[in-house]
C-alpha cells in the first residue's frame, strides 16, 4: 500500500485506496486499525517526527476510541473526513484532534446490520 500526505486530500486518497479492496482485505485492515491505531496511522501517512510525537504521546483511551471508530468506517466503507487548518501564526497554541461522527447502527429483528455515516476528525488549535 502506498504512503499519503497527512492532509485532507492524502486522507481522501487512502480512503480510495483502502476502498477499492476486497471486503476481505479491508477488513484485515480494518482490523489493524482497531489494533494498532497509532502504528497504521504511522504505516500510511507520511508524517514529520512531529506529528510522529504528538500521536505517540495522545491519550489511549481517545486512540482506542479513533481505532475502533475508524475500523467500524472501514468495514462499511464510510466517509472519513480530515480537517487540517493552518496553525495559528501566533505560537504558544495547543493543537489537538476532535472525532465526531453522526454514525447510526441499526440491526432488525432479523439480525441485518446497517450502518451509516460519517466520521470527521478535525484538528483544533486554543491559544
Amino acid at each position: 500500500m502506498s504512503l499519503y500526505p497527512f492532509t485532507p486530500a492524502g486522507v481522501q486518497d487512502k480512503l480510495d485506496e483502502l476502498y477499492a479492496l476486497t471486503n476481505t482485505q479491508l477488513a484485515a485492515e480494518a482490523e489493524s486499525i482497531k489494533e494498532d491505531f497509532r502504528a497504521w496511522i504511522k504505516s500510511a501517512f507520511i508524517l514529520n517526527n512531529d506529528q510522529k510525537d504528538f500521536l505517540d504521546d495522545m491519550n489511549d483511551s481517545a486512540i482506542t476510541y479513533y481505532g475502533e471508530q475508524c475500523s467500524l468506517c472501514f468495514l462499511h466503507r464510510l466517509d472519513i473526513t480530515l480537517i487540517y487548518p493552518d496553525p495559528p501564526a501566533k505560537p504558544g497554541y495547543a493543537k489537538w484532534p476532535e472525532a465526531t461522527n453522526n454514525i447510526v447502527v441499526a440491526a432488525d429483528g432479523n439480525g441485518k446490520l446497517t450502518v451509516t455515516g460519517s466520521l470527521t476528525f478535525t484538528m483544533v488549535y486554543e491559544l
